[in-house]
């Protein structure tokens, strides 16, 4: 808790750099459901890379590790790395909201009963966020979502977000 406060904190201690490069880590949680075996949530991390053109309008990489499950014998180890475009209302020199959508590939394998499988997808995603920012930091916390065909993968995160 006391490390959410210091983030908070930093994150009100100037003003609104509105352009530039920045770097976001937080931590995740992930739920998974896939109308057959799985239909549970896991702990994760993820990270981004972006680009603020504008006070509206960036590009980010983005990573998201989508968690361990298990069901049974089956277990499914599943990560996901995309581009996806951010837009950005500000609401005052601190808070704002944002959207975000992209294309990623997702990485899913699967283990059941010693029988393996690797597949590799390509999935749209998108979702929201809440953002408190500073002059070089902030925090944030956003729902994002990856839907393919075999799995709906729902991800709530807070972390960091750090400007250049």
């Amino acid at each position: 808790m006391k490390w959410l406060i210091a983030l908070i904190l930093l994150s009100l201690s100037g003003a609104v750099a509105a352009q530039g490069p920045y770097f976001m880590i937080g931590g995740s949680r992930i739920e998974i459901s896939d109308n057959v075996t799985f239909d549970e949530s896991e702990t994760s991390l993820n990270a981004s890379f972006g680009y603020s053109f504008n006070p509206y309008f960036g590009l980010q990489l983005d990573y998201y590790d989508l968690g361990d499950f298990s069901a049974g014998p089956a277990t499914l180890k599943s990560q996901a790395i995309g581009g996806s475009i951010v837009a950005t209302i500000m609401f005052n020199s601190v808070f704002g909201v944002y959207g975000k959508v992209g294309i990623a590939s997702l990485e899913a394998e699967l283990n059941a009963g010693g029988i393996g499988s690797k597949e590799d997808t390509s999935t749209g995603y998108g979702g929201a966020g809440l953002e408190l920012r500073g002059e070089r930091a902030g925090v944030y916390l956003e729902y994002m979502f990856f839907d393919d065909d075999s799995a709906k993968f729902d991800v709530a995160s807070l972390g960091l977000k750090v400007r250049f």
